[in-house]
């Protein structure tokens, strides 16, 4: 067994049948082959984007038999959509053309200098 790593857990987006399942699968496989410790990034992307990162510890009683049988998945509260940073948006209007181009003329000049 390998001490000392961790993973994180990262639900996002709709509601998906069976992520319960996978995240109790993940963190079974996790703590009891490999012993690393799990992190459960909570809300979706808005908890890893914030600072400090949204997260709890999960561990084996945390995913007992119960939590199958909850409705959405343990670590999201509602679905929000994917939070597209402030960077994204100024990317994008600093290069209006260039998602709509269809041409294969490459771009001569960087959009951000």
């Amino acid at each position: 067994m390998t001490a000392g790593k961790r993973i994180g857990i990262l639900t996002s987006g709709g509601d998906c049948a069976g992520l319960n399942a996978v995240i109790r699968a993940v963190v079974h496989r996790a703590v009891l082959t490999y012993g690393w410790q799990v992190l459960g990034i909570k809300e979706g992307t808005q908890g890893l984007l914030q600072r400090p990162v949204q997260y709890q510890v999960l561990d084996l009683p945390q995913v007992d038999g119960n939590m199958m049988r909850m409705g959405g998945t343990i670590l999201a509260g509602r679905p929000v959509g994917f939070p597209v940073p402030r960077s994204a948006t100024r990317c994008r209007t600093a290069i209006p053309s260039a998602s709509r181009s269809t041409s294969n003329t490459p771009v001569t000049r960087s959009p951000f200098s």
